[in-house]
């Protein structure tokens, strides 16, 4: 079966037989608040409750404030309360986790260097 793909100017998304939602942030993204919007509203019609998240950012270039503000908020953790992210460093991973210790998010997010064991944590919260 082919999967349909959803692009957004900085993202492609996707629905995995599991439900889990993938999105690859486009190489060298400089995400902005209105990206964020736009990527939410994408994702709340591709996936059903709860949804579950595959981000894979190691080719973004920059995000605002305002962008990681949006994403943390209460609105977004309702639309997506759980969330693998996958980055292309373990610095990055380092850096990723003391940014989600400091914001104590109000859903449940992991941060990951490798696909497979992000795939594996996001399949433990699904329900059968």
């Amino acid at each position: 079966m082919k999967k349909e793909i959803i692009e957004t100017s900085t993202a492609s998304f996707w629905l995995h037989n599991d439900g889990i939602i993938q999105s690859v942030i486009k190489k060298d993204a400089k995400l902005i608040l209105k990206d964020a919007i736009e990527n939410v509203e994408i994702m709340e019609k591709i996936g059903s409750p709860p949804r579950l998240l595959f981000a894979d950012i190691r080719l973004v270039k920059s995000v605002t404030k305002e962008l990681r503000d949006y994403f943390a908020s209460k609105e977004v953790a309702q639309i997506i309360p759980v969330r693998a992210i996958l980055v292309g460093s373990p610095v990055a991973k380092i850096m990723g986790n003391m940014f989600l210790r400091v914001m104590n998010p109000s859903f449940e997010a992991k941060i990951f260097t490798e696909e497979e064991p992000a795939l594996a944590w996001l399949r433990s919260y699904i329900t059968n």
